[in-house]
């Protein structure tokens, strides 16, 4: 009987925080749209620092590739002057 109510507890636990959690993902969509409302241009900008980011930790050898042949090109494609 003890062990039962040590799960039940442990499962109430559990359902509190899965609760919590969502509650800041709702929290944090909605600050999201409020701030596509007010600042559009800062959000879009934070929006794609963060997909970097994210692409950066996923593929590292990728993204450095990538940006190495970005300052290749972006130092052949000047004239001299």
């Amino acid at each position: 009987m003890r062990l039962l109510c040590i799960l039940l507890s442990a499962c109430v636990i559990f359902a509190a925080l899965k609760l919590a959690i969502i509650a800041l993902f709702v929290l944090f969509g909605v600050s999201l749209l409020w701030g596509f409302y007010l600042r559009p241009v800062e959000v879009a900008g934070f929006l794609a620092y963060c997909a970097t980011l994210s692409v950066i930790g996923a593929h590292p050898a990728l993204s450095l590739s990538i940006i190495a042949l970005a300052v290749i090109l972006s130092q052949i494609g000047k004239k001299p002057s």
